[in-house]
């Protein structure tokens, strides 16, 4: 299987099974004892855009060399770890993950996991209209999308970037005609990160029969940091 990161990379080459002694421990838990059942898997540290929040306002940006970054095979194998530790839920982010290329290959990847029972993935949007067909086919059923204004200045100045704000609401109309539900929105205000499902526009018609929705998301615990028993498990 070949995995690309922005176009054709390195070959990956088959690994001999391992036992996996990650099957019998413990479930994973914080330090209060509250059971760990969301993973947050980054597939690229890249981004397209400069959010003054996420990335310095000055200076360049480094990146890890894509050696350096998880292999879909990697990946796939690190949620199964997860996934027999308690993990229910797993949300694929970057960076912007839509840069990551052919990224359907590890949504079909992960869908197929035993014990898996939600996948998602953020994303700022302006590459989702292209891609939001592939991801699900290849089983992805939710997408959460950053937008942090409307207004076409005031988006391009919180973006970082010159980038036109009707390229994302037109991955967001894109997701939707998909079948994607639900398409949630992120937004960041005054220091805060509110989360909200999609509120219908005057001018933006949703899908026939969909009233007008502007749930709360509650934020679910995230195991972020490898533990010792999922990193002696990798080992």
């Amino acid at each position: 299987m070949r995995d690309t990161l922005g176009g054709p990379g390195r070959q990956v080459s088959p690994r001999s099974p391992r036992p996996e002694r990650a099957a019998t421990a413990a479930p994973l838990s914080d330090r209060l004892g509250r059971p760990l059942r969301n993973l947050r898997i980054s597939v690229t540290d890249r981004c397209n855009f400069r959010c003054g929040y996420c990335v310095p306002p000055i200076g360049p940006v480094r990146f890890r060399p894509h050696d350096q970054i998880l292999s879909f095979e990697e990946i796939e194998r690190v949620a199964g770890v997860f996934l027999r530790l308690g993990v229910r839920k797993i949300r694929l982010t970057g960076g912007e993950p839509l840069l990551r290329y052919g990224l359907d290959d590890p949504v079909g990847r992960l869908v197929a996991l035993p014990g898996l029972e939600d996948l998602g993935l953020t994303t700022n949007g302006y590459l989702l209209a292209a891609q939001a067909g592939r991801l699900r086919r290849a089983g992805l059923r939710r997408i959460t999308v950053r937008l942090d204004a409307i207004d076409g200045a005031t988006f391009r100045r919180l973006a970082g970037v010159d980038v036109p704000v009707s390229s994302v609401l037109a991955g967001i109309d894109a997701a939707i005609a998909t079948g994607f539900a639900p398409v949630k929105l992120n937004s960041r205000r005054q220091g805060l990160w509110s989360a909200l499902t999609i509120a219908p526009r005057p001018e933006y018609e949703g899908p026939p029969g969909r009233g007008p929705e502007a749930d709360i998301l509650s934020n679910g615990t995230s195991a972020r940091t490898c533990s010792s028993t999922v990193a002696s498990s990798l080992s």
